[in-house]
C-alpha cells in the first residue's frame, strides 16, 4: 500500500513524557519496500518527479524493483528529455560504504543494457537513507554522479477543530 508507515506508539496515559511521546511518534519504515512505496505513490510531489519520469511500459509503471541480472534496482527512473537515467538505492536505516558499490554495479548494468551509445545519454545514481556515516560520505566524495540524500518522516494525530 502506497504511503503505508509503521511506528511506534506511545501513549501519555503510561505516564510517557511529552518529550519521548514526540520521539516515538517519528514514523519508521518497517521495510525498505515501505520507504519504496512511499517514494513511487508520492513521486510527483518530490522534487525527483519534476526532472524525472518512473520508468513504464505502455503505461504499466515498471520502475520499481526493476530486474537485471546483476540484482533488482529499487526505482528506475529517466529524465523527462530522456538524456539521464537515474537508479535509486534506498536503504530504510543507516548504510555502510557497501551501497556504493552496489549502486555502481546497477548503474553500470544500466549504461550496458539501457544507454543508447552515442546518444549523450548517461546514467546517475542517487542513495536515499535515514542517516549517512562517515565510511559513505567518504566513499562518496570520490565518486562522480553518485548523489546522497536522506529522509526525515514526521507522523502526528491531530484532534479536529470544532
Amino acid at each position: 500500500m502506497p504511503g503505508l508507515l509503521f511506528f511506534r506508539p506511545a501513549l501519555a496515559e503510561e505516564g510517557i513524557e511529552a518529550e519521548q511521546i514526540k520521539e516515538a511518534a517519528e514514523a519508521e519504515f518497517g521495510l525498505e519496500s515501505h520507504l519504496e512505496d512511499f517514494i513511487i505513490g508520492n513521486w510527483d510531489n518530490l522534487e525527483l518527479g519534476k526532472k524525472y519520469a518512473l520508468l513504464d511500459n505502455d503505461g504499466d509503471m515498471i520502475a520499481k524493483q526493476y530486474p537485471t541480472d546483476v540484482g533488482p534496482i529499487d526505482i528506475l527512473a529517466r529524465s523527462k528529455d530522456n538524456k539521464e537515467w537515474l537508479v535509486i538505492e534506498l536503504k530504510k536505516g543507516r548504510s555502510g560504504d557497501q551501497v556504493v558499490g552496489q549502486i555502481q554495479r546497477y548503474m553500470d548494468w544500466v549504461l550496458r543494457n539501457r544507454v543508447k551509445q552515442g546518444d549523450g545519454e548517461s546514467v546517475k545514481g542517487l542513495i536515499i537513507l535515514k542517516n549517512t556515516d562517515r565510511k559513505l560520505e567518504y566513499a562518496l566524495e570520490v565518486t562522480r554522479d553518485i548523489e546522497l540524500m536522506t529522509y526525515t518522516v514526521n507522523f502526528s494525530l491531530n484532534k479536529p477543530k470544532k
